[in-house]
């Protein structure tokens, strides 16, 4: 049988950047929802970006898609970001004796970590929606024993993915996207036939506290395997047609 799946919360303040722009970002989908100008595809959009800034960086001058926005868009990395400093020091801690899964979802961040690796002195192999060798980069980080690192986003290697759990019994998620498939899948890369070489499989999720309730929210609703983003959207619809009903009401009164 499987070894035990240890799931651990790690939760993170926003630095006072971070903690600013989130804020008022919440703020902003608040005041659109119940004015009921924001629309339900808006609600997505800011969501996606209280999540960028929750990870560490915002993005401007174009839409985001869900790996963090496309070539062109400026990318601002928050300088105080007590999430990649909590990753780090994870870091630190485990790839001395183990090798690392870590999940991530927006490609902005990708750089950070390779600079990371790079500082820690470790290689790193990457399968995301820019990695052409997928079964390469699997192999390197299996036999390789200074890639202690293997980077990954759950869309891309959450599917379809077989070898993780041989080199490795630990998972990082340094933030999430609210597709409860991907996340699901992702966690049986690491704890599937093949795991029971070890005596437990750990997960650990960076998430932020409760100044930042968005995060927490976002999880919950993955472990339930509910659509966040459904319910959101369902919300958003009901206020709004709540609004357009009282608007048509007012008008006939």
């Amino acid at each position: 049988s499987l070894p035990p799946r240890i799931t651990q919360r790690i939760e993170v303040p926003l630095g006072a950047e971070q903690q600013r722009l989130y804020e008022e970002m919440e703020d902003d989908l608040i005041a659109g929802v119940e004015s009921g100008e924001t629309t339900a595809t808006n609600a997505l959009v800011k969501l996606l970006r209280m999540r960028q800034i929750m990870a560490g960086f915002v993005q401007v001058d174009q839409e985001p898609d869900e790996e963090g926005g496309r070539t062109g868009g400026q990318v601002h990395y928050l300088e105080d970001n007590p999430r990649f400093e909590a990753l780090r020091d994870l870091l630190e801690d485990l790839t001395p004796q183990s090798k690392v899964v870590v999940w991530a979802n927006f490609r902005p961040l990708y750089p950070k970590f390779r600079a990371l690796a790079e500082e820690l002195g470790i290689g790193m192999a990457e399968l995301t929606g820019d990695t052409k060798d997928r079964q390469g980069e699997i192999d390197r980080f299996k036999n390789d024993p200074n890639c202690r690192l293997f980077l990954s986003n759950p869309a891309a290697g959450g599917t379809g993915v077989d070898g993780l759990q041989h080199a490795t019994s630990y998972a990082i998620y340094y933030e999430r996207s609210h597709n409860s498939e991907h996340y699901w899948q992702s966690r049986d890369r690491t704890h599937r036939g093949g795991s029971e070489k070890w005596d437990s499989v750990t997960e650990y999720h960076l998430v932020a506290d409760s100044s930042a309730p968005l995060d927490n929210e976002i999880l919950e609703a993955l472990i339930r395997k509910e659509n966040f983003a459904e319910n959101v959207l369902q919300r958003v619809r009901l206020l709004n047609g709540r609004k357009a009903a009282e608007g048509a009401r007012g008008r006939r009164g």
